[in-house]
């Protein structure tokens, strides 16, 4: 890996020189076999590993989550239970997603420019060291991957989503006695609940930009 060091207005800066991966184009991906198409997408979401975030353990999050998104995700039924949409996404249209997912990921790792602004105020310290938006909405996904029970994250089938749903409509009808309620706080059906919120926020993300986060 070729890079360059220097100390910029910001602090220490080390830029790599040359991309560390090139996806293949939409139209060449759409010809190859689902399974050839989706590891060859793997390989290239894989090498931006190391330059995703900057902690050791979001490195991890970031490997076991691409695992568990191509090894088990089926992102057509996540689509019609979490957003309710009956009309699954053909084969290309999964493709662009994923290329548009890639561009965004790989977005997260890229300096706009290969010189921070000049700094002469904190405020301009902190404006030069403001994250990508791309950056921030990985980093909170890999958050809440992290406080996740396990449970949650291997339900390929969400039927934790079915449930959590069920014990939000539960609760907003208030219907719910005490003991009823202490039941719910002893466990984690509540705190699915929120997950849940969080997992429709995500998927409207993916409508609105066209990805499969």
């Amino acid at each position: 890996m070729r890079t360059s060091f220097h100390i910029a207005s910001t602090g220490p800066l080390l830029t790599v020189k040359h991309r560390i991966s090139s996806l293949p184009s939409v139209n060449e991906l759409v010809k190859f076999p689902k399974r050839t198409a989706l590891l060859a997408t793997y390989k290239h979401f894989f090498r931006l590993r190391h330059l995703v975030l900057d902690k050791p353990y979001q490195e991890q999050q970031y490997v076991q989550l691409l695992r568990r998104r191509f090894s088990r995700g089926d992102f057509n039924l996540r689509r019609n239970k979490v957003l309710g949409l009956s009309e699954s996404l053909s084969h290309e249209d999964l493709i662009r997603r994923i290329a548009a997912t890639y561009t965004f990921v790989f977005n997260a790792t890229c300096n706009v420019t290969d010189e921070p602004p000049p700094v002469m105020t904190y405020d301009d310290v902190k404006a030069a060291n403001k994250p990508h938006l791309e950056t921030s909405i990985i980093e909170t996904i890999l958050k809440m991957e992290e406080g996740a029970s396990p449970k949650l994250l291997h339900d390929s089938e969400y039927t934790w989503y079915d449930k959590a749903c069920e014990r939000e409509k539960e609760l907003c009808l208030g219907t719910i006695d005490a003991s009823r309620a202490k039941e719910l706080n002893r466990t984690r059906e509540v705190v699915d609940i929120g997950y849940a919120d969080y997992e429709r926020t995500v998927m409207a993300l993916n409508e609105s930009l066209g990805l499969c986060l």
